[in-house]
């Protein structure tokens, strides 16, 4: 009967043990004090839209980053164009030169990711770190960035 109750107790222990997560989200203010919950493992999008890209090498975006691993995906490059994309942080080091080219001759590139990057070692002492893209393309276009940390 002894042996019956700790059983029960035991079980009852392991099942309320089970119910608690075992890991949380990472959580981030934003301007406004809101809390954004960021899940660990998963890309989060900081920023999205169309970007206006010259045969000049211009400014297309300034962000902010908690540090770890970035990835850029880009979209809607016309045919047969190349763009040149380069992240730097506000001090001037270039993070990450990257190349997207859509061989097609007749459509525009559907989404790709280009490889991920680390900006870890450029983070502050507030544990972030401010960058911006620079890019350029063979021929002006329009195209559709993703920036996710």
């Amino acid at each position: 009967m002894r042996k019956l109750y700790k059983l029960k107790i035991v079980l009852l222990f392991s099942v309320l043990l089970l119910a608690f997560p075992f890991s949380t989200s990472a959580t981030e203010l934003d301007n406004n004090d809101n809390i954004t919950p960021y899940g660990a493992g998963e890309w989060d999008t900081i920023a999205y839209g169309f970007f206006d890209i010259t045969t000049t090498s211009q400014t297309l975006h300034t962000f902010t980053s908690g540090g770890g691993d970035l990835r850029i995906c880009i979209a809607s490059v016309d045919p047969l164009n190349s763009v040149y994309l380069n992240v730097y942080t506000t001090s001037g080091i270039n993070v990450a030169p990257l190349f997207f080219k859509n061989d097609d001759a007749s459509t525009v590139s559907p989404e790709m990711c280009l490889p991920k990057f680390s900006v870890a070692p450029y983070v502050n002492s507030n544990g972030k770190v401010n960058l911006y893209i620079k890019g350029n393309a063979k021929k002006n276009d329009t195209i559709v960035l993703k920036i996710q940390d």
